[in-house]
């Protein structure tokens, strides 16, 4: 498929060098946990004024820790299964923040987290690659937690979450960032947030705004129209859910979600690769060779969104994002990090010779 012009572009990049040592220094010198209910950590308005000039992509949403709980052998319910912990930093609007920020993108993080010492942590391990002056302490929450049950071959058996903090962030916590907001050129936004605080966006900014699904149990905070949303990442049942169908059928799904809105969507279907469409493209599949190395699939969704941000980003066709997308994701597939540290400098390099286009469907 020939690459088009027609996808929006949503920013040029014009400082490479975003993470110059002087201004992270004095961010993290400068910042302070406050204890008081609902403060934010502070930099001081000097930092403040510089950042805010810059290009950024601002990430909203979870932030928490990740306990991986890996079993030795075949699962037996009801009873003490041997396994493996594995703990790391998660939640789905940091991991895209951090992926973004590995691929050289500037990146702030806007979430919540207790007044404990995960909240401490996660802020510690952003700090140094990517802007965390609007991630707030919250005295009334513990800090999220995720855990991964996982089968001997990292198979997702069983996840098990507290985000209870994440009901906090709605539209009074997005009103209280809202000068800052107004100044990104991309604002990321995960379904962990509560639908207050997704319309509070809608109104705010102008059709800059990427949606990332999270569960089939938070499309509930989905708004029901998702007029001035730019684009929406869901997998298939998401995708199914947030369109009021008993069973994913392509064509009936996305006429559905394009009534609700969504002039711009992909779907994600793991190994059968990604379904994308927008307001002058019918639903096109894209597909590419299987993985078999397969060592963890935690965190391929917010790698791919990642890919496909970052294209966008830099100009790319809807097509190409995509592309990006799921060499994110088949990187994160063979790695038993949930964040990929190391990406390699080609990974996009000839980039159309690993997919297949499909207008069948």
């Amino acid at each position: 498929m020939k690459e088009t012009d027609n996808s929006r572009v949503f920013f040029t990049k014009t400082n490479s060098n975003f993470f110059n040592k002087k201004a992270l220094d004095a961010e993290r010198d400068n910042c302070t946990m406050s204890k008081d209910k609902h403060d934010y950590i502070e930099i001081n308005d000097i930092e403040m004024s510089e950042i805010s000039k810059k290009n950024t992509i601002f990430c909203i949403g979870a932030a928490n820790v990740d306990y991986k709980l890996i079993l030795e052998d075949k699962v037996i319910f009801e009873t003490s299964n041997p396994a493996e912990r594995i703990t790391a930093f998660g939640g789905v609007a940091r991991n895209i923040a951090e992926n973004l920020a590995r691929l050289d993108e500037e990146v702030v993080l806007m979430s919540k987290v207790g007044n404990d010492l995960e909240g401490t942590n996660i802020v510690k391990n952003a700090s140094p690659i990517m802007h965390i002056y609007m991630v707030d302490r919250d005295q009334n929450f513990n800090t999220g937690t995720y855990f991964a049950v996982l089968d001997k071959t990292r198979n997702l058996l069983l996840g098990v979450a507290d985000m209870k903090i994440c009901d906090s962030m709605d539209e009074d916590w997005i009103t209280s960032h809202q000068e800052y907001i107004k100044k990104a050129d991309i604002v990321v936004c995960d379904t962990n947030v509560q639908k207050s605080a997704i319309e509070k966006l809608q109104e705010i900014t102008d059709e800059k705004i990427v949606l990332i699904g999270v569960s089939v149990a938070k499309t509930k905070n989905i708004p029901d129209n998702l007029k001035n949303i730019y684009l929406a990442i869901l997998n298939k049942d998401e995708a199914t859910a947030y369109a009021n169908c008993k069973e994913f059928d392509l064509k009936t799904v996305c006429d559905n979600l394009k009534a609700k809105g969504v002039t711009r969507c992909i779907i994600t279907m793991g190994e059968d690769g990604c379904i994308f469409y927008d307001e002058t493209l019918s639903p096109v599949i894209l597909t590419a060779e299987m993985i078999t190395e397969i060592i963890d699939v935690t965190g391929a969704g917010d790698s791919f969104s990642a890919g496909v941000i970052h294209g966008l980003s830099t100009g790319k066709s809807l097509e190409t994002a995509c592309k990006y997308g799921m060499k994110m994701a088949q990187l994160n597939i063979k790695s038993d990090e949930s964040v990929v540290k190391n990406i390699p400098m080609d990974i996009f390099d000839n980039i159309d010779a690993y997919f297949d286009i499909s207008y069948d469907f």
